[in-house]
C-alpha cells in the first residue's frame, strides 16, 4: 500500500530534510553536491522570507520540493509567484507516481492562495 502524499509549505525546522533533495535537485543540472553551501542558502531564504518552498513527504520523507519566489507584475500591478525550482526525486516517484499529484496540488486554491505573504 502506498502512503498519502503530504503536500505543505516548508518552514525552516526543516531545513535538514530540505538539504539532501535540494542538493540532489542541483545534482541533477550537473552542479557538485555541496550541502554546507546548500544549508546556508535555504537558510538565508527562510531567514529574509525571499522565497515559499513547498515540500511533498511520503512517510515523512522529503520526496519533492517547489521553490517560488515574489516578483510583480506591471500588468496586474501586484505581486506573483515565479515557481523558479522543481524537483520530484526519481527513485522515490517511480514507487509512488507522484510527480503529477505533487503539482496539481500547488496549483489549487489550497497551496498557492494562502502563501505567507513577504
Amino acid at each position: 500500500m502506498i502512503n498519502k502524499l503530504i503536500v505543505r509549505q516548508a518552514t525552516i525546522e526543516d531545513l535538514p530534510k530540505l538539504v539532501p533533495i535540494f542538493d540532489s535537485y542541483r545534482e541533477y543540472f550537473k552542479h557538485p553536491k555541496n550541502p554546507s553551501k546548500v544549508e546556508s542558502f535555504l537558510y538565508e531564504k527562510f531567514e529574509h522570507l525571499e522565497s515559499v518552498i513547498f515540500i511533498a513527504e511520503q512517510e515523512s520523507e522529503v520526496i519533492g520540493l517547489a521553490q517560488l519566489y515574489p516578483i510583480f507584475s506591471s500588468i496586474s500591478l501586484q505581486r506573483v509567484w515565479l515557481l523558479n525550482d522543481f524537483y520530484v526525486s526519481y527513485t522515490k516517484s517511480l514507487r509512488t507516481n507522484h510527480p503529477q499529484a505533487f503539482l496539481i496540488s500547488l496549483f489549487t486554491d489550497k497551496f498557492l492562495c494562502p502563501v505567507i505573504p513577504l
